[in-house]
């Protein structure tokens, strides 16, 4: 199997701060499904509910 590039950006906004944060992921990798959701669960452990 081949490696796939896979880039991911997330985007959020700190309202308190008042700016938009960005993370931006690239990985290279034969299951990029997978690591697509890593990336997702540790944006979401980043999330801070108000």
């Amino acid at each position: 199997m081949s490696m796939v590039p896979l880039s991911v950006m997330i985007s959020t906004r700190d309202a308190r701060e008042g700016r938009d944060i960005q993370h931006h992921y690239v990985v290279s990798t034969s299951s990029p499904r997978w690591e697509l959701v890593k990336i997702l669960v540790r944006a979401l452990f980043e999330i801070k509910f108000r």
